[in-house]
């Protein structure tokens, strides 16, 4: 805001859309921004827009093979030591990990399979965040699951999955304590649920 505490810009990223989420970057010279279209986008400290990430391919099966999201995107994150890297999660079922000086392709993408067959398997996203030393990745869904996976594996497939909240209810919201230990969830179910990381991955 300017001095007379009045926003000295306004903006619209995706006209008709609900803003998700918005962080500053640790350095604070950018702006993530998560409407609800299938586009993050990067503005800087000045509200100029600096990059549209790409979207994906809604006729690929497989979302490893698409190079950006193909439904709304629901949540996203700054990772908390690498200011180049963000994390978005996606109505597609999928987490994926973006560069941020690299809009035409994701880093890498994690899939969450929900309990169904074929396309039944996708489920939406509802959040998704870094655990504070950036070891950790967690992803909730609407089939009531809270997906964990360790950055320092390949992430083919969650390192532990856990029945979060109740089935078709949206979690709204994650965060993991400081040591990495524990994730607390907010779901729309009525709950705040606690899940042990290291419990949860050792029973996988």
């Amino acid at each position: 805001m300017n001095a007379e505490m009045k926003p000295f810009k306004t903006i619209e990223p995706v006209e008709g859309h609900p803003i998700h989420h918005l962080e500053y970057s640790h350095s604070g010279d950018s702006l993530l921004v998560i409407a609800s279209s299938l586009q993050p986008k990067l503005y800087s400290r000045e509200g100029i827009e600096l990059a549209e990430f790409i979207r994906g391919d809604v006729y690929l099966r497989d979302m490893r093979h698409t190079k950006g999201h193909v439904a709304e995107v629901t949540s996203g994150m700054w990772h908390p030591h690498d200011r180049e890297t963000f994390i978005t999660g996606s109505a597609d079922s999928t987490v994926r990990i973006w560069d941020a000086n690299s809009k035409w392709e994701h880093k890498s993408v994690l899939v969450v399979r929900g309990k169904g067959t074929g396309l039944q398997q996708r489920t939406k996203i509802t959040a998704c965040a870094y655990s504070p030393d950036g070891k950790w990745i967690g992803a909730a869904a609407t089939d009531g699951t809270i997906n964990i996976w360790g950055t320092s594996g390949p992430m083919t497939r969650p390192s532990g999955t856990v029945d979060g909240h109740v089935r078709q209810s949206e979690t709204s919201g994650i965060t993991f304590s400081q040591d990495g230990n524990h994730l607390v969830s907010r779901g729309g179910d009525e709950t705040v649920k606690c899940t042990h990381v290291l419990l949860t991955n050792a029973n996988m």
